[in-house]
C-alpha cells in the first residue's frame, strides 16, 4: 500500500460560534485530521488539516480558512493543542537506521 490518507485526531465542538450560513448559535464542529503518508508498512506523518462541519444546516466548510476569523482562531488553537500519534514516526525512524547502518558499515 503506497499512498496518502488522512486519519481523523479529534472532533470537537467550537464554543460561542455561529455557523456563518444559518446563523445557529453553538452548532459547529471542528475535526483534526493527520495528513500521513504510507509506503508499505511504514507511515509517514507530515502535516494536520481541520474541517468544520454545521449540525444544524449540515454544511461542511473543508477549508477552515475562508470563515469569519473568531472562529479560525479557534480552530488554530485546537489545531496547536494536537500532537500527531508517536506510530506516525516510524517509518523516518526506520529509514534513518538503514542510513546510518549504512554509512557505518561500508562494503569493500
Amino acid at each position: 500500500m503506497i499512498g496518502s490518507v488522512e486519519k481523523l485526531v479529534e472532533s470537537d465542538k467550537i464554543r460561542n460560534a455561529n455557523c456563518p450560513e444559518c446563523q445557529a448559535p453553538n452548532s459547529l464542529t471542528a475535526s483534526v485530521y493527520s495528513k500521513i503518508f504510507i509506503l508499505k508498512l511504514f507511515p509517514f506523518v507530515y502535516g494536520k488539516t481541520a474541517k468544520v462541519d454545521c449540525s444544524a444546516c449540515k454544511r461542511a466548510f473543508p477549508n477552515y480558512k475562508y470563515l469569519p476569523l473568531p472562529i479560525q482562531g479557534k480552530v488554530d488553537d485546537m489545531m496547536s493543542d494536537i500532537h500527531h500519534k508517536w506510530y506516525g514516526y516510524i517509518g523516518y525512524v526506520v529509514f534513518g537506521a538503514i542510513i546510518i547502518f549504512g554509512l557505518l558499515n561500508p562494503r569493500k
